[in-house]
């Protein structure tokens, strides 16, 4: 074989391995926090609370979710005065900062928006 193809090859390995490595996710957890008010567009910054993993506590999240519209749920409580959410989901266990965007946060996929009551327990 060739040397362009074999660098090739390394290259997709190399791939393959960051896109699988940045989708693992972590143990499930329930977590409160506050939306930090950034002056980025699409921000959704926010910081923790408390968490039912005390490692997580005062570190920033990145909330995604595939089933939840993120930015509708942040606008909706910011209209009601209200900046803390309570989330149920798993955190990414890989966070990988390639290009030093700030504030760098944990990315948080949130599986089930919770009653603000519940993470009183916490």
């Amino acid at each position: 074989m060739s040397k362009s193809i074999i660098v090739v090859i390394f290259l997709c390995c190399i791939v393959g391995v960051l896109i699988v490595v940045s989708n693992l996710k972590g143990e499930q957890q329930t977590l409160q926090a506050r939306y930090l008010m950034l002056s980025c567009e699409k921000c959704y910054h926010m910081e923790v609370e408390k968490s039912s993993i005390q490692r997580v506590v005062k570190n920033t999240i990145i909330p995604r979710s595939t089933e939840l519209d993120i930015e509708q749920l942040i606008d909706s409580s910011l209209e009601k005065d209200n900046k803390l959410f309570c989330f149920k989901g798993r955190a990414q266990k890989y966070n990988i900062n390639l290009f030093g965007i700030d504030p760098d946060g944990i990315v948080f996929f949130v599986e089930e928006v919770l009653d603000i009551k519940l993470c009183e327990s916490i």
